[in-house]
């Protein structure tokens, strides 16, 4: 029996189908994988940007170039804070250096040492512990200061029953000590803000708008304070009618004392903060603050400004290492007459200790001393940054506070060796969703700028009407390096790589950013919008989508073909079993 002509011309007709069928998905999905391959393309904004940091004063950069220039360390001065003066200072800088929110610290003695519950003034039952070069004490407070030794410390026994330790508690009639003020936990936490909007201090620059505390000194003289009598020279105990009662003692090895402890090295040596990784010079104060203890370095404005991190390269000239540290002594100084602490990080100044001494900062420390920069008769407000891009800002371009009664914080040009360029590209539609813009935006641009050329607002343009935003403002929330910019339109191809590179560009944006030599500052990330990322995503998915199509294309057309083939036969089968029965029959005599 053989099919009919009919058939085979169905079949072949089903079975070209079915190819075509089959081939189209693997052309079509290439095609459409073309068409998401072609550049994606929307409005961008390209932010073009120099310099590091808020610009307002001494560029450090300025300061290298000017000095290699030939200039003086007072020419230097005066070209980036025209109009001041010079004046001497001198006194201690305190320094939080570490908040223990546990109520415990660790201190070593690398050359031996003494804890105190006085800084020169009677000492409590069991003080001063001593302690052997290299030796170490836990310092704790839970409503009373402990003092327990880890290792070569001994805690001295005054007139302590054998078997107990006097505890000494301050009486509350206790007449005033010799110490300073500060010893006052909830006055050192006062002074110390947590943040310092670009090194202001208490957050605002002085001037007509906001005049300085009744107490700031008139001249730049700060009084220095006496130094604390070295260890090992008798100290006198607390006479007995001042001292309470005795109590039942912690364990024996344990002192104990109702006051802030002091840790003060041998001779010229540092005391340890070993969770910091760190010695300082001077010495270090154990108060009550932030929930926990807090660590205090007070030291002399001289060992300060050679433990500074700020300008940590020994190829600078002297005259340009000299300006950095007039400009470091007089902000410092400064900082103790308005709040009596600062900082020491680059939101006040990049303070390291012993670690970050070096001979050409110290020959300039030295070469310096006592040298402040003064104007109207009292410490000048020396605030810098690493770079401004060739030209300093004025305060209200780089801080949003007025310019009023500070002349000498201006727009200064200024040679530099790299006005450190940086740039950013972002998408209008991310930027939109970011300020909160209720529509579709069309365009950004400066709305107004300050005597420097920076932006003091930024104008948002689009089918809502207009946008102001500060400038400042727009550039934190973008996380620019610097408040010296311009900002462009393109309509480009949005990028779809690395979303992270560059993260965290600017962030760390504050009063200081430490220089460490002739760094090359990278460029900025472009931000990606949330369709481009989906996209990307879709990409990489291509080939096993492709794979698939293809597959269930075939099987589906296949099955398809397959009942067709089956229903033509099937129609067909009886008349041509009937017709083939006919011819084979015998005819019939």
């Amino acid at each position: 029996m053989r099919p009919p002509k009919r058939l085979n011309r169905r079949c072949w007709s089903a079975l070209v189908l079915l190819l075509a069928s089959i081939l189209a998905p693997t052309f079509a999905v290439p095609v459409a994988a073309g068409a998401q391959d072609s550049p994606l393309t929307e409005p961008v904004l390209v932010v073009e940007g120099k310099g590091w940091g808020h610009g307002v004063g001494m560029a450090q950069d300025g300061a290298l170039a000017l000095g290699q220039q030939g200039l003086s360390t007072i020419e230097i001065l005066q070209h980036f804070y025209p109009g001041t003066g010079t004046g001497t200072g001198s006194g201690p800088v305190r320094i939080p250096v570490l908040d223990a929110a546990g109520g415990e610290a660790v201190v070593s003695f690398p050359s031996g040492g003494e804890v105190r519950s006085s800084r020169s003034g009677p000492q409590a039952p069991g003080f001063p512990v001593s302690v052997a070069p290299g030796g170490s004490v836990r310092l704790r407070f839970d409503g009373s200061y402990r003092v327990e030794p880890l290792s070569g410390a001994t805690v001295a026994v005054l007139g302590a029953a054998p078997g107990q330790l006097a505890t000494a508690q301050a009486p509350a009639d206790e007449p005033p000590s010799d110490e300073p003020p500060s010893d006052d936990a909830a006055s050192v936490d006062e002074a110390a803000p947590e943040e310092d909007q670009g090194g202001l201090l208490e957050n605002n620059l002085i001037g007509p708008d906001n005049p300085p505390p009744e107490n700031l000194p008139p001249a730049p003289t700060v009084p220095e304070a006496p130094p604390p009598p070295p260890p090992g020279q008798p100290l006198e105990p607390a006479p007995a009618e001042e001292l309470p009662s005795a109590e039942i003692a912690p364990p024996e090895n344990v002192a104990v004392s109702g006051t802030a402890l002091w840790a003060v090295p041998s001779g010229a040596g540092a005391i340890g903060v070993p969770a910091r990784s760190a010695l300082y010079r001077g010495v270090v104060h154990a108060v009550a603050g932030g929930g926990g203890l807090q660590l205090v370095n007070e030291v002399d404005v001289e060992e300060y400004l050679r433990g500074m991190g700020e300008v940590r390269d020994s190829s600078w000239p002297r005259a340009s290492l000299g300006a950095q540290a007039v400009a470091a002594r007089t902000y410092a100084l400064r900082a103790m007459a308005l709040g009596g602490s600062i900082c020491d990080t680059q939101d006040c100044q990049v303070y390291l200790g012993v670690q970050a001494e070096y001979g050409a900062m110290d020959a300039a420390v030295a070469a310096t001393r006592g040298l402040v920069v003064t104007y109207g008769g009292t410490l000048a407000q020396t605030v810098y940054s690493a770079s401004g891009g060739g030209v300093s800002a004025t305060p209200t371009e780089g801080f949003g506070t007025s310019d009023r009664g500070l002349p000498y914080l201006g727009a200064v040009s200024y040679p530099t060796n790299d006005p450190q360029a940086w740039g950013q590209r972002i998408p209008l539609s991310q930027l939109g969703r970011r300020f909160g813009y209720p529509g579709t935006l069309a365009d950004v641009r400066i709305a107004t700028a300050g005597p420097s050329g920076r932006a003091l607002t930024v104008e948002l343009v689009g089918d809502a009407g207009p946008k102001a935003i500060p400038a400042l403002a727009f550039d934190d929330t973008l996380g620019f390096r610097s408040t010296l910019w311009t900002l462009r339109i393109e309509t480009s191809p949005v990028d779809t790589g690395d979303a992270g590179a560059g993260a965290g560009a600017g962030a760390e944006r504050g009063s200081r950013t430490s220089w460490v030599g002739a760094t090359q500052i990278p460029q900025g990330r472009l931000l990606i919008s949330d369709d481009a990322a989906n996209v990307a995503i879709l990409a990489s998915l291509e080939g096993p989508l492709r794979a698939a199509a293809a597959l269930s294309s075939a099987v589906l057309l296949l099955g398809v073909w397959a009942g067709a083939v089956f229903r033509v036969v099937a129609r067909r089968s009886p008349r041509t079993l009937r017709r083939s029965l006919h011819r084979t029959q015998p005819k019939q005599s």
